[in-house]
């Protein structure tokens, strides 16, 4: 169908709470809330080596990227471009693995193009670790990889601090249960 929204789909990862959410911004900027993880989702990286750690990360965030343009596709929308934002770097993590992570994502997803951006090191957490850290604003992150035209960030701009504050509001996101770990 040629006539989808053109939408971001927009993957909102909480390091520290080894969990994410993914969502859509369209044009005029609305936020749409569409997916979110249990907490410690992403937690099987962590005794792992590099290469073993940066395999997982790229598989778990492929797959939610995939699930993201399943549920785009129901709500005949159409992802223009990725954003995959981080609210640091991914705890217990190998260094090194962020950026990496980051390139592999811009290099191998080309259609749409992938950004990948990092809260920027000045920003201080909030004291509050189960608050979202995420950010609101293109103030607080920087680009990992990845290049952001201006309509692009037109669009990410006017959306993001929605839908980070929905996060608060679990009802409006789809959970999506790990099945190879046991429910706690």
């Amino acid at each position: 169908m040629a006539d989808r929204e053109p939408v971001l789909l927009v993957v909102l990862i909480q390091s520290k709470l080894l969990s994410w959410h993914v969502g859509a911004i369209n044009t005029g900027g609305q936020a749409i809330p569409l997916l979110r993880s249990e907490l410690g989702n992403l937690d099987e990286y962590q005794e792992l080596e590099f290469d073993e750690q940066l395999s997982f990360l790229r598989h778990r965030i492929a797959g939610v990227l995939q699930r993201g343009c399943d549920r785009l596709y129901a709500k005949h929308a159409k992802a223009i471009h990725f954003v995959l934002i981080a609210d640091g770097h991914y705890l217990g993590a190998e260094e090194g693995i962020t950026p990496r992570l980051a390139e592999h994502f811009v290099e191998w997803m080309i259609s749409p193009p992938v950004t990948y951006f990092l809260q920027r090191a000045d920003i201080a957490p909030r004291s509050d670790p189960s608050e979202s850290c995420l950010p609101r604003s293109l103030g607080e992150i920087e680009i990992v990889a990845g290049e952001m035209p201006e309509t692009i960030a037109e669009m990410l701009r006017k959306g993001l601090p929605s839908l980070t504050d929905q996060i608060q509001h679990a009802d409006a996101w789809e959970l999506v249960v790990n099945r190879s770990k046991p429910m706690a």
